[in-house]
């Protein structure tokens, strides 16, 4: 799953408040729970659940939402669409098998819940990066594994000005030097590397849901 987490993208803000019941499922949707897969200092782990994702296939396209709770009131979120090609396994080495879509970022409440949508069509282009090449489109939505990945970039307090607030909902390495670590390819690597970018070369992603086809 580590790789997965290196193909991750930001998404434009979207500041939701509301908060969806715990046992929500939008009709035809397939349910999966958001899980913490990494510690806050970097080391795997499997288990702790802190909200669901809800995911719809169609031959259009790829579509949801997504509700947790439990993340740092006034932090920083961004949330990916990961799309696998079951071509991808067993190497695990060719990145191109792999779409990437930024879904959406958030400044999280006092209450530290989030609740954002997210979706992309069947033919959208995956992110482009000064590094790793994905996926050329979005296609085959009924075979892929999809991963939905919720990165964290800092406190949006802690933020130097309005621009770079702006910076770290925008992709996937921005964010406060002391969490997040800046991967070989970004357009700069001058950022000290936080213990967790030590494990994950960008902002941590800590928390996903995974989908696998029927």
């Amino acid at each position: 799953m580590k790789k997965f987490t290196a193909a991750a993208a930001a998404g434009a803000a979207l500041l939701v408040s509301s908060v969806a019941p715990v046992d929500a499922k939008a009709t035809g949707a397939d349910r999966q729970p958001v899980v913490r897969e990494w510690t806050d200092e970097g080391e795997p782990v499997d288990g702790e659940v802190i909200g669901f994702s809800n995911l719809v296939r169609k031959p259009s396209g790829i579509g949801g939402t997504t509700h947790v709770e439990g993340l740092t009131p006034g932090g920083v979120y961004t949330f990916w669409m990961v799309a696998i090609d079951p071509a991808f396994f067993p190497d695990e080495d060719d990145l191109t098998k792999i779409f990437v879509e930024k879904g959406n970022a958030q400044v999280v409440g006092t209450n530290g819940r989030a609740t954002v949508r997210w979706s992309a069509d069947t033919g959208d282009a995956s992110i482009m990066t000064p590094g790793p090449e994905f996926d050329d489109a979005l296609e085959d939505t009924d075979q892929r594994i999809v991963r939905i990945e919720i990165a964290y970039h800092g406190r949006a307090d802690d933020a130097p000005d309005q621009a770079a607030l702006e910076q770290w909902l925008s992709d996937f390495w921005s964010g406060d030097p002391n969490v997040c670590a800046a991967p070989a390819f970004a357009p700069t690597n001058d950022r000290p590397r936080g213990e967790q970018g030590a494990m994950q070369p960008h902002c941590p992603v800590n928390f996903a849901s995974t989908h696998v086809p029927d």
